[in-house]
C-alpha cells in the first residue's frame, strides 16, 4: 500500500503517514508568478491573494516506459501558495528503487474549481485527454472573480530521470501554471485642480466594452503534453463578449503617469503602479475576467460617451493584442485607457503592447512654437454675459458656401491661420462631429503672393507634419449641414502627438484666444446662418462688458 509524507522546505518539517521505512521519492512543486503580457514580458505576483491560493492538490507519478502508476497523492496544501514551493514525498517499492525508471509526473491544483474531478483511478490517457470545458472560464457566464475553490493549475513532466541512491530519490521540479489568463480594463479621465479640488475636465463615461468573438476556445487541455505551446481544443466561442459600462470613471491630474514605460517599469512595477492607482481611487478597473488560454489575437472595441444632455455623444476606440498567442495560460493583459477631454486628446488611447525596441526615452517638451491669426473681423457670442471674463464667449460660425452649394469658400466662417515650427507631428482636432474642417490650400507666384486658393473638407482633424522651417496651415470650421444642430458648440485644439503611445500635449497659442483664457483651444458656436448675418452690425464696445449678445471683434 502506498503512503505519503509532506516535507516543507522552509521551515523544514516532516509529517509521515504509514510505515517509517523504505525508499522515498520526493517531488518538488513550485508555483511561478504570472506573466504580464507585452513586448517586454516579466513575472508579476498573482493579485489578489486568492489567485495564488491552492485548496486542492493531486499528484500522479507514472513509470514512463511501462506507463504504470507508481503513486498517487492528495496531500495537505496549507503552505503551498504562489511564490512558494513544497516537497511532497511518496514511498516506492524496492523494484522501482532498483530500476530507477524515467518518470511522468502530473500535478493538478484546484481541479474541482474547474470541473476537473480526476482521482486515484485516473490513467495517463485520462490525464492527457482531460479538458477544462463547459461553462468554466468561458464567455458565458463570465468569470469576474476567483472561484471559491481557487484558480485551476497544472504541471507536467515527461520522461524525467529519477535521481538519487539508497532510500532517497527525487525527480525534477514540477512547475504549476494557472490554466487561465486574466484580462483587465483600467480607465481614468483627466482632471484639473479648481479651488483645491480635482474636477474632471469633461463628462466621460464608458458605455460598453466588446471583446470580439472567435478567440476564446470552447475547451482546453488540462495538461499540455504536446510540443505546442498552447493546448486549446473544441473550436472557439463565436459570440462577442459585451461588458456593460461602469457607473463612473475615476479622474486624476496625471493620466500619463500610468502608461507603461520599459525604461522605468519592470513588469512587477507596472502591475504595482496600476494596482496602487486603483486602490487610491485614481483609476477605475472594469471588466476583469479570467478566460481560458487562447492562441488567437484578442481584439475589441470600447464605446464611450462624452458630455451630458443635449451635448452627449458616443464614440468608440478599438483595442488589439500585439500578436496571436500572447494570451497563453498564466498571463495577465492590462488595457489602460485614459480620456483627456478638451485639454489633451478627445478619445481614450488604448496602450498598444509594442515590442521593447519600440520604446525609448521621450521628451515631453514641445520643440518649436505656434502662432494664430484670424482673417479680418469675427463675430462673437456671449452665453450668459459673465462680467469681466471672456471664458463664456465663443467665435461664431454658420453653414454657407460662396458657390451656393456645399463646397468652396465658407461665407459664414472666418479663416484661421496657424503658423508652426515643430519637431513632432501636430494635429488640429475638433470635439464635435457636427462640425467639419475646410482646409484652404494656396498657390503662390514667384514673388510669394497667393494667386489662387482651393478649399477642401478635411473631416474632424488636420495633421501637420514635422518641419524644420516655419509652415502655415489655413482652415475654416463649418457646421456639417444647415440643419439646426443638437450640439452647437465645438472646440478646436492643437495637439502634439508623441510616438510610442505617450500622451499627447496641447500646445498653447501665442496669445489669448476668444473665450478661453488657458490659450489651448478655440471655442466656436453655431447660431445658424440667418442669426450670423443679422448681427454683423454690432461692433465691439469699449470696456469689458458688451451691450449686445453678439458683436464683431477684430
Amino acid at each position: 500500500m502506498l503512503t505519503l509524507a509532506a516535507l516543507l522546505l522552509l521551515p523544514l518539517s516532516c509529517h509521515r503517514v504509514g510505515p517509517e521505512s523504505g525508499a522515498r521519492l520526493d517531488v518538488l512543486v513550485y508555483i511561478p508568478a504570472q506573466e504580464l503580457t507585452r513586448g517586454e514580458t516579466g513575472s508579476v505576483t498573482a493579485d489578489p491573494m486568492t489567485e495564488r491560493m491552492v485548496y486542492d492538490l493531486r499528484i500522479w507519478i507514472f513509470n514512463h516506459q511501462q506507463d504504470t502508476l507508481i503513486g498517487y497523492l492528495e496531500p495537505s496544501v496549507n503552505n503551498l501558495q504562489s511564490g512558494t514551493q513544497e516537497v511532497f514525498s511518496i514511498y516506492i517499492d524496492d523494484a522501482t528503487a532498483t530500476a530507477k525508471p524515467n518518470l511522468d509526473v502530473y500535478v493538478l491544483a484546484n481541479g474541482p474549481a474547474g470541473g476537473i474531478n480526476l482521482g486515484a483511478t485516473a490513467t495517463s490517457t485520462d490525464l492527457k485527454n482531460a479538458l477544462l470545458s463547459g461553462s468554466y472560464f468561458s464567455t458565458s457566464p463570465l468569470t469576474g472573480s476567483v472561484p471559491e475553490g481557487g484558480l485551476p493549475m497544472s504541471g507536467f513532466l515527461a520522461n524525467k530521470p529519477m535521481t538519487g541512491t539508497g532510500l532517497s530519490f527525487s525527480v525534477s521540479t514540477v512547475q504549476l501554471k494557472r490554466l487561465v489568463s486574466k484580462l483587465r480594463f483600467v480607465f481614468c479621465g483627466m482632471a484639473e485642480e479648481t479651488d483645491g479640488n480635482l474636477v474632471p475636465v469633461d463628462d466621460f463615461t464608458v458605455v460598453s466594452i466588446t471583446l470580439n468573438g472567435g478567440v476564446i476556445p470552447n475547451s482546453e487541455y488540462v495538461f499540455n503534453t504536446s510540443e505546442d505551446p498552447y493546448s486549446v481544443a473544441g473550436g472557439y466561442a463565436v459570440a462577442n463578449v459585451v461588458y456593460s459600462g461602469p457607473p463612473s470613471i475615476a479622474s486624476n491630474a496625471a493620466p500619463g503617469d500610468y502608461i507603461y514605460d520599459s525604461g522605468k517599469h519592470t513588469a512587477q512595477q507596472y502591475e504595482d503602479l496600476i494596482n496602487t492607482g486603483i486602490a487610491s481611487g485614481l483609476l477605475t478597473e472594469w471588466g476583469r475576467t479570467y478566460f481560458r488560454e487562447s492562441d488567437k489575437q484578442l481584439s475589441g472595441t470600447i464605446r464611450y460617451g462624452i458630455g451630458t444632455g443635449a451635448h452627449y455623444r458616443e464614440k468608440s476606440a478599438p483595442f488589439e493584442m500585439a500578436a496571436a498567442g500572447d494570451f497563453a495560460r498564466n498571463h495577465s493583459w492590462i488595457i489602460y485607457g485614459y480620456f483627456l477631454g478638451g485639454k489633451l486628446i478627445l478619445k481614450p488611447v488604448i496602450l498598444p503592447w509594442l515590442t521593447e525596441d519600440t520604446f525609448g526615452s521621450y521628451d515631453y517638451i514641445t520643440q518649436g512654437d505656434t502662432k494664430m491669426e484670424y482673417e479680418e473681423y469675427y463675430l462673437r457670442y456671449d452665453i450668459d454675459k459673465e462680467a469681466n471674463t471672456w471664458n463664456d464667449t465663443w467665435m461664431c460660425t454658420a453653414y454657407g458656401y460662396e458657390s451656393g452649394g456645399n463646397e468652396g469658400r465658407p461665407i459664414h466662417a472666418k479663416m484661421i491661420t496657424i503658423t508652426t515650427l515643430n519637431s513632432s507631428e501636430l494635429r488640429v482636432q475638433l470635439t464635435n462631429d457636427e462640425f467639419v474642417f475646410v482646409r484652404m490650400t494656396p498657390t503662390f507666384d514667384g514673388g510669394g503672393q497667393i494667386i489662387s486658393r482651393t478649399y477642401t473638407k478635411s473631416g474632424q482633424s488636420i495633421t501637420i507634419s514635422p518641419s524644420g522651417t516655419s509652415q502655415k496651415t489655413y482652415f475654416y470650421v463649418v457646421p456639417v449641414s444647415a440643419a439646426a444642430p443638437s450640439d452647437p458648440y465645438v472646440k478646436v485644439i492643437l495637439t502634439e502627438i508623441h510616438s510610442g503611445g505617450l500622451p499627447p500635449e496641447n500646445i498653447p497659442f501665442n496669445h489669448n484666444l476668444p473665450g478661453d483664457e488657458d490659450h489651448t483651444s478655440i471655442l466656436l458656436y453655431n447660431p445658424g446662418a440667418a442669426t450670423y448675418s443679422a448681427n454683423l452690425n454690432n461692433d465691439k464696445a469699449s470696456g469689458s462688458t458688451q451691450p449686445y449678445q453678439y458683436w464683431l471683434e477684430p
